[in-house]
């Protein structure tokens, strides 16, 4: 478990990229207040496949959620969108969602979702936009960024989420904002890493003894990311901090992964010279403790 949790994270430290802002806001997708039009996706799987459908003509004046999955799709964007999609198929009776792929070649994108179905594992109803990877111009998507999350009710918008970085610490936050249009609870982060990665790849609070904890791959991932900048770093580690915050399992699982990443004779591909930083306070903070000496 804790060798392959090193040979990703050195597997993406020589090639992760990601799009980026530079520290500005990022913009996708009509803002809250503004209408939520409609839009034409081809769906693919059970009773939407081979069909046109309108999401928001379904949703027929419900709570409507809408995933826009940019291109390229990533490991961090698929696992945020598949919590999102799992939690909105629970609330399916009181909620409308839909996911929606954005790909230049709209017959290669079905084909690669009907293929990778089971990886994928996008609950409800998943679609390709019919306008390419750009989506409806209606909705002045931004290609720059990962995931584009949409909520709304009656045709108009009160949530916008543009993810440049996606990580599953972001959906707690998507979430209460959806929760509150139905009127449901919110979600822990544990529960949101369940909806994202399922029971045997979640292990949290509630792990059974013995069980060792993890740490979600994109968290880590986004903070050794090559093409981030020092507040895009500081803002990933953040999240780390806040996951591992008064958990000793995972603050463990976070030092003994850590301290094999920074004694590694190739710790310096790691990252940015503010991600190696992060490493070694985690490492120095959680990682195993050398034997006392005898006095």
């Amino acid at each position: 478990m804790l060798r392959s949790s090193v040979t990703w994270l050195l597997v993406l430290a020589a090639g992760s990229a990601a799009c980026h802002a530079g520290g500005e806001p990022v913009f996708s997708g009509p803002q809250p207040g503004e209408r939520m039009p409609g839009l034409t996706i081809a769906g693919v799987y059970d009773e939407f496949a081979d069909k046109q459908l309108d999401p928001v003509e379904r949703a027929a004046g419900k709570p409507l959620l809408l995933v826009f999955v940019h291109d390229p799709l990533t490991r961090p964007s698929a696992a945020v969108t598949r919590g999102l999609a799992a939690w909105a198929d629970e609330h399916k009776e009181k909620l409308a969602s839909a996911v929606i792929m954005l790909r230049a070649d709209q017959s290669a994108a079905e084909a690669y979702l009907k293929r990778a179905r089971k990886p994928v594992g996008w609950k409800g109803l998943v679609g390709v936009s019919v306008d390419g990877v750009e989506g409806p111009g209606a909705y002045g998507l931004n290609r720059n960024v990962s995931l584009t999350i949409v909520a709304g009710q009656a045709g108009e918008v009160t949530a916008n989420f543009a993810l440049v970085q996606p990580s599953t610490t972001d959906g707690p936050k998507i979430i209460s904002q959806v929760a509150r249009l139905i009127g449901a609870d919110p979600v822990t982060q544990e529960q949101f890493d369940r909806y994202a990665y399922g029971r045997r790849q979640y292990r949290g609070n509630d792990q059974p003894a013995g069980d060792e904890a993890t740490i979600p791959r994109p968290l880590l991932a986004a903070v050794i990311n090559k093409q981030a900048t020092p507040e895009q770093v500081a803002e990933a580690a953040a999240k780390v901090d806040e996951y591992v915050k008064d958990n000793p399992a995972r603050q463990k699982a976070l030092g003994t992964v850590v301290a094999r990443v920074v004694s590694s004779d190739r710790f310096e591909q790691y990252g940015t010279s503010a991600a190696r930083e992060h490493l070694k306070t985690w490492a120095k903070k959680y990682g195993p403790k050398p034997p006392a000496k005898d006095e």
